[in-house]
């Protein structure tokens, strides 16, 4: 590096500028959590970032919507923030998480979810609150979930239906389709590779009308 005709180093302009850099590069400390009401949300157990709050606040006044937060950032507790008005919630997810989404469900929803497992349809008790299955299994179980009728459904992860050839996206876009419940859907990579791999994602949201105009 060359400066006023003095040839200095690297190392000794960075121990020179060492407080400038720290300052640049060193993000400042979280928001505190807060217990403040999501508007008339008031019975939502879990604290929430005030950047939840709006994100919850985002997906919750909308039929569809898209969460993409980086990993890390509580997705998961902004969509059943978005949902706890809601009737009936059907998580699906991928299957090494769903005991999360259990136990997340039971505190932030107040309520014993219940985990669907294996190919085998299973019947459904209407009283039940929560519905947690892995994408894997969905289709197996999709006409039962359709006669419990879920008023809301939460899809983790959803980047796992980007191809619209295969069964789980084709069950699940119909499943959308009859249903027409409102639709959380979360991943921190909504597009892995290409940009059509988001259709599925903007389907299954109903957002094709509103890209370029409903997001923030």
């Amino acid at each position: 590096v060359v400066r006023g005709g003095v040839l200095e180093s690297a190392t000794s302009l960075v121990s020179e500028h060492s407080g400038e850099i720290e300052s640049a590069f060193i993000r400042p400390s979280a928001p505190p959590l807060t217990d403040e009401p999501i508007d008339d949300i008031t019975n939502f157990p879990l604290p929430l970032y005030p950047y939840q709050r709006v994100g919850a606040r985002f997906a919750r006044v909308r039929k569809g919507s898209l969460i993409a937060d980086e990993m890390g950032l509580g997705k998961s507790r902004q969509s059943l923030a978005a949902c706890a008005l809601e009737e009936r919630v059907l998580i699906i997810s991928p299957a090494v998480v769903t005991s999360h989404w259990r136990n997340e469900a039971a505190i932030g929803l107040e309520c014993e979810p219940v985990v669907l497992h294996g190919t085998k349809p299973q019947f459904i008790d209407p009283n039940t609150r929560v519905v947690v299955v892995n994408y894997d299994i969905f289709p197996k179980h999709a006409e039962n979930l359709k006669a419990w009728k879920p008023t809301a459904v939460i899809l983790d992860e959803v980047h796992m239906v980007k191809n619209p050839k295969a069964l789980r996206t084709k069950a699940l876009l119909n499943f959308i389709k009859v249903l027409n419940p409102k639709v959380v859907a979360l991943s921190g990579t909504p597009m892995m590779n290409r940009p059509v791999e988001l259709i599925p994602v903007l389907q299954l949201t109903d957002s094709f009308k509103t890209v370029g105009k409903d997001w923030m």
